[in-house]
Parts: C-alpha cells; structure tokens; sequence
C-alpha cells in the first residue's frame, strides 16, 4: 500500500489528527483503471457536499485532482481512498470551523475476488445487527464506520459472504458495504430509502441514472424483509465491485440476472 498525506509521500498520521481521534473527516474509495480514477465527477460531488455539511473549507480541486493523476499515474487496477480531516484543528469537542482538511490518500490492490462474485454471484445472509436512524449525517461515508465493522465481525460469525442490513424498524436498508437494487419481471426496479439511514453510494447514483437511459423505471422506497419472495432478481453495487447478482437472501432465492447482466455489459469499469 502507498500513502500520501498532504500530497507527500508518508507513513504516519500526526497523533492528534481529529479524524484519529474524533472520527471528525469523511471519506471516499475510488476504483482506478488505465491510470485513471473513474466516476470522478460523483467522487467530487459526494466529497463537496461532505466538506459543506461538516463546516470543512473546500480545498483546490484542481490541485487534489493532480494529485490523484500522479498517484494513479501507470496504474493498472487499483483501489485509492481519499479522507478528509479537520487535521489537527482543536482539542476536544470544540474544533476549528472551516479549515482546509487534511488529505489522507492511499492507494491498495484491488479485491480480484469481486471479478468472481460478478460471474457467480453470491448468497447474502439477513443482518442482526440493525442501522441506526437518523441525525445529520444521513447518508453521508463519515469515518464513524463501526456499525459497518459489526457487521463484518457478523458475516464472519456467520460464515456469510455479504450481509442485508436493516433499520430498526425492519426495514432494508442496503448491504455492509454496498447499495442495493430489487427488481420485479414487470414492475419498476426499487431501491431502498435512504431517507433515514445508510449511505448513498456513488455506483447507486450512477446506476439510478443509467437505469433511467435505459427506459427503466426506478423507484426508492422503504423496503420490507416480507418482499423479499416478490422480487426476481436482486443485485447490489459499489464503485468497487461494480453490480453483483444475489442468488439468496436468507431462504429467498433470485434466479434471475438479466439486468444485472444488461448493466454489466454496458459497463467497462469492472471487465
């Protein structure tokens, strides 16, 4: 893995970095290919909007986006993560309001094993453990992701592959690292609000739109676990992973891949 802080190669985060300390910085991953990053418009959009909502100064675009040219430069495939922190502004609590956040980049290999769930597919269990629900973080990828650490440590127990999550009113929410999409033969394809909880991935914005070219019918709305036997195909999505077709949920099983297949013969990030 190589590291980079402030655009500088590093090895090392200062001990009193808010984010170490107060999870106070948020976050993006980012799937490189050919030496490019893609989908970096929705990269930007989601990680402005997160420097807004958290009182973060925006950076120089210009400057950030050359130094992931240089990072990806030569790049094959890849995984870079971008992280923002309100660096080393304040102790406690009562920090320093619209600071320019420090950049943390990494750059790791990509999870080949991704190239296989696309081609097989793969059985998810039902989560037990539940998302908490609103506040001012909706949707947000801050660096407070120890509901998502749960519920790795939950598949693992499990001997799971992937884990459907739910809010604590039992409804579905999306999967431990990815969203998720539902589709009947004739009706519209859904994909669950996010309205409480969860958050809102930059494939699931991108598909939503792509579905949409495609004479797709898209629908968000709370999802109940009782659906689930509706539904004939289900698939979830990352920037990573790309779409991978589910072959059950629980005692559920889908059959069907043809859009998820559709989708991924239109798309050459993950071929």
């Amino acid at each position: 893995m190589k590291f980079w802080l402030d655009g500088r190669a590093a090895d090392s985060v200062p001990g009193d970095d808010r984010g170490l300390t107060l999870g106070d910085g948020h976050f993006t991953t980012m799937l490189v290919q050919g030496g490019e990053v893609a989908l970096w418009p929705r990269h930007l959009a989601r990680l402005t909007e997160a420097n807004t909502r958290l009182g973060f100064a925006q950076p120089d675009w210009a400057e950030v986006k050359a130094e992931i040219d240089a990072a990806c430069a030569n790049v094959e495939l890849a995984c870079l993560r971008l992280t923002f922190t309100r660096g080393s502004a304040g102790r406690g609590y009562q920090g320093a309001w619209q600071v320019l956040p420090r950049r943390l980049m990494s750059l790791s290999p990509f999870p080949h094993h991704y190239r296989q769930w696309q081609e097989q597919g793969i059985a998810a269990e039902l989560a037990t453990t539940c998302l908490a629900t609103g506040g001012s973080l909706t949707g947000l990828k801050t660096l407070g992701r120890l509901e998502q650490v749960l519920l790795k440590q939950e598949a693992a127990e499990k001997g799971a592959l992937e884990l459907i999550v739910t809010d604590g009113a039992g409804q579905i929410i999306e999967a431990s690292a990815s969203n998720l999409f539902l589709v009947t033969r004739d009706g519209p394809v859904v994909t669950p609000s996010l309205q409480e909880c969860g958050i809102t991935g930059v494939m699931r914005c991108e598909l939503i739109e792509q579905l949409k070219q495609m004479g797709q019918t898209v629908v968000e709305r709370p999802v109940a676990v009782d659906e689930l036997p509706s539904f004939d195909e289900v698939f979830i999505t990352n920037t990573l992973m790309g779409v991978v077709p589910l072959t059950r949920i629980g005692v559920t099983e889908f059959t069907r891949r043809t859009l998820a297949d559709s989708l991924l013969e239109s798309q050459k990030l993950w071929r």
